[in-house]
């Protein structure tokens, strides 16, 4: 039959866990070879947060738009204008390639603005007095009409080109 003695670990002081102070926590750090208990910490947490980032990556699409910035989708990016449509910002204008070549802002009544593209294509904007613009253009010939600015019909942008 077993006997009834009580043993050390039965008592309540054996059990309950002894609260150490800062001194004495450092001091059974530095015989356990711990000298940067801090420093130890953030190392785990710095290399746990860097694994869960990694495994977070490798598993999920979304997770390169949480960290890069871009939307989880094919790839592409699509912008749109003031209207919400989308539009093609690689689109080349009517005007691309032009480079100023006259400019008449002798008279009162109209200022002519003289362009030329590097194929011999060339077109002149007329700006009136009132702020409005017109505008004439042409295959060749750009000197020969620049001579005759006053004599040519010009019209809006959208009718031109």
């Amino acid at each position: 039959m077993p006997s009834k003695t009580k043993r050390a670990t039965d008592s309540p002081q054996a059990i309950s866990p002894e609260i150490l102070s800062t001194e004495k926590q450092a001091r059974v750090l530095n015989r356990m070879g711990i000298h940067d208990a801090d420093r130890r910490i953030f190392l785990k947490f710095l290399g746990s947060s860097s694994v869960a980032l990694f495994i977070m990556a490798i598993f999920t699409k979304q997770a390169r738009a949480a960290f890069f910035g871009s939307i989880p989708g094919p790839g592409s990016v699509s912008i749109k204008n003031s209207a919400g449509a989308i539009i093609n910002p690689a689109e080349k204008e009517a005007t691309d390639g032009y480079n100023v070549a006259e400019i008449d802002d002798t008279t009162f009544a109209d200022t002519y603005y003289g362009f030329t593209n590097k194929d011999g294509s060339w077109y002149i904007t007329q700006e009136s007095s009132t702020g409005s613009y017109r505008y004439n253009k042409g295959s060749s010939g750009f000197a020969a009409n620049w001579l005759i600015r006053d004599a040519l019909s010009y019209d809006t942008f959208d009718n031109v080109f």
